[in-house]
């Protein structure tokens, strides 16, 4: 199958990202924020009994060597001076979570037929195949029945990745039911994964983007704190029913034009597929490649420091690898409109809480299977 092939090919490694904590740059004052030589040497002058962990070298991490990094090597692995006394390493893998509806009702039996077979060939096998880290959550009726969906095992039994809330999605509802059935699956979202909302309806939405953002945000947590992407297999834009396709038997049509999940879609980078075509698989191809998109991400929250410490704005770096070369520095810029090729910022630079890859470097790491991203925080940073 193309799909299959494609998926393989795309998710051969797995992206991840790892932040590095230097605490020289998280401290409770700017004389500690610094960095100087002089605070470098006080400190080492404070030491001057022998370093603190459990290691036989002389420096304040756990590994054999003499440097001050976490590896067994005898330098800094960063294209800068470390200047750092310690680190902490956190290491965050991509993640996704998925919440897909699709619409029951009546006028959809023909599309239903569609979204089974898909069900049963393109969709198991990607989710069964791929080193992606998801979790997948289904609203729609489950069963046999042809207003119904079965997702069959190995995947449909798979507690641990997947699970199907049993809820007739009605026509019009579907926006509605993910804020209706939150807390039947709330507990099946993770902190930090990237959420993607998938639609299947041959309708328009009850309510529009506004009351649903409105009714996403108001949710308790975890909820969708950075957002979401939607896509949407849906009738569109050929009013009055969104689109029409009489080359089949039977013929697929519409029931109104979608025109809420075309906005969403558009607002917030999703993929259209158009319902009315007899052939999804071009459609589950581009789902695909999107959801591995939005387990990459671009934007990396900047970690709560311990209790009394800070850190400073000045003293972050982003770095980049992939197997072939690096690390190597991606320059601050002061914001999106000044980005070049490489760069990244700030979401806001008097207060900031993410540092935010460039458009050209986020498509670019995105599309190198073996890339890592590397936030350092402690050393003064390096700007464009």
């Amino acid at each position: 199958m193309v799909f299959m092939k494609k998926m393989k090919i795309v998710i051969t490694a797995f992206f991840s990202i790892l932040l590095i904590w230097h605490c020289a740059g998280c401290a409770e004052s700017d004389a500690a924020r610094s960095g100087s030589p002089a605070d470098e040497d006080k400190a080492e002058d404070n030491n001057a009994g022998g370093d603190t962990d459990t290691d036989s070298d002389s420096d304040s991490d756990t590994d054999t060597d003499t440097d001050s990094d976490s590896d067994s090597d005898s330098d800094s692995d960063l294209p800068f001076e470390e200047c750092a006394s310690s680190t902490a390493e956190a290491v965050g893998e991509s993640k996704v979570d998925i919440i897909w509806f699709i619409d029951n009702s009546g006028s959809m039996a023909t599309e239903l037929e569609y979204t089974q077979e898909n069900i049963e060939t393109e969709f198991v096998n990607f989710f069964e195949s791929t080193d992606l880290d998801f979790h997948l959550i289904l609203i729609s009726k489950k069963g046999t029945a042809a207003d119904a969906i079965n997702v069959p095992p190995p995947l449909g039994t798979n507690t641990a990745v997947f699970r199907h809330h049993n809820r007739f999605v009605a026509s019009k509802n579907g926006l509605q039911v993910i804020l209706q059935s939150y807390e039947k699956w709330k507990d099946f979202l993770r902190e930090g994964a990237a959420k993607v909302i998938i639609g299947v309806t041959d309708d328009n939405s009850w309510i529009g983007q506004t009351k649903f953002d409105d009714g996403l945000n108001a949710l308790p947590p975890p909820g969708f704190p950075n957002g979401y992407t939607f896509h949407g297999i849906i009738a569109c834009c050929d009013p009055p029913t969104g689109c029409e396709n009489d080359t089949v038997d039977p013929p697929i049509t519409g029931a109104a034009n979608g025109t809420v999940y075309w906005n969403l879609i558009q607002a917030t980078g999703g993929v259209y597929g158009d319902l009315c075509q007899s052939d999804w698989g071009p459609i589950f191809n581009a789902l695909a490649d999107a959801v591995i998109e939005a387990a990459i991400s671009c934007n990396y929250t900047i970690p709560e420091p311990d209790t009394g410490e800070e850190i400073s704005p000045d003293f972050v770096n982003v770095t980049w690898e992939n197997q072939d070369e690096g690390p190597n520095v991606i320059s601050r810029v002061d914001g999106q409109e000044d980005c070049g090729e490489w760069g990244w910022y700030y979401d806001d630079p008097a207060n900031p809480t993410e540092v935010i890859l460039c458009p050209d470097t986020c498509d670019s790491i995105q599309g190198d299977e073996t890339a890592k991203v590397s936030v350092v925080f402690g050393c003064e940073t390096i700007v464009d």
